[in-house]
């Protein structure tokens, strides 16, 4: 097995944006695995540690949701989870916020 397949590239954190964002392979990576990694970083945590985001979110419905067989649409996904705001779209980006980094920036661009 290529010793690759199935992990997610590292995640990023932009400081001026306040966001984490990762960029997984949809062809060969799992979304809820993008989005449990990305959660990892933000907490400084390893993702094992992670077992109780499938209480939090139904983690099934989002895999079902970004891929969805034989599909060509663009999809996006935004949810609250813990103390982020979480965006996962079926292209393969994962972007993640803290709530409170919300508050403080607003949702302003300048």
């Amino acid at each position: 097995m290529d010793s690759n397949e199935g992990t997610t590239p590292p995640v990023e954190f932009d400081s001026e944006t306040g966001e984490y964002r990762v960029r997984w392979d949809p062809e060969q990576n799992s979304p809820t695995v993008a989005v449990v990694e990305t959660i990892a970083a933000a907490e400084g945590t390893d993702p094992t540690s992670l077992d109780s985001l499938a209480e939090e979110i139904d983690l099934d419905s989002l895999e079902q949701l970004i891929t969805p067989p034989n599909s060509d649409s663009d999809v996006h996904v935004q949810f609250q989870i813990r103390d982020y705001r979480v965006t996962v779209d079926s292209g393969g980006l994962v972007t993640l916020r803290s709530l409170d980094s919300d508050e403080t920036n607003g949702e302003t661009t300048v």
